[in-house]
């Protein structure tokens, strides 16, 4: 199955093969079918991908080629600062994934100022899986399929 991402505060897409173990082979930039709907989004860290997308009223996680269900309280996600370093923690399927990432600040200016989920999409991930108000909105607004 394809699913179609859309980036993290960015004009990127990305679409995710879920039938393919291979990294290399399950992620490609998506240019073309621009009627096709994104199903939730996605950030780099380096090598790595996460993302989190709704289909059919579901709430899914991935990591690189590895996805999984997120059922309530069932996904642990964890967030520390150590500096300019960010440390993402998850676990799903009872495997732990980590990434160790540089932070960057949020923007500010005369007329507009980015809160600090906006600037990191690793904090965002952790408070949106640990509310569920805000789990249930991100499944409501996706899971019918957004418009690029």
């Amino acid at each position: 199955m394809r699913v179609l991402l859309m980036q993290y505060f960015g004009p990127g897409k990305l679409a995710v093969d879920l039938n393919i173990p291979d990294v290399a082979q399950a992620y490609q930039s998506c240019t073309s079918n621009a009627e096709e709907k994104g199903w939730g989004v996605f950030s780099r860290f380096g090598e790595d991908i996460v993302g989190l997308f709704s289909m059919q009223g579901g709430l899914f996680i991935f990591h690189n080629a590895k996805v999984a269900t997120v059922p309530d309280g069932q996904v642990s996600v964890s967030y520390s600062e150590k500096g300019a370093l960010r440390e993402l923690r998850i676990k799903f399927d009872s495997e732990e994934h980590v990434l160790t990432y540089e932070g960057s600040s949020p923007l500010a200016g005369p007329d507009y100022t980015e809160n600090e989920e906006d600037a990191d999409f690793g904090l965002w991930l952790r408070n949106m899986l640990g509310s569920s108000e805000r789990r249930d909105a991100f499944i409501k607004w996706w899971s019918k399929g957004v418009s690029p």
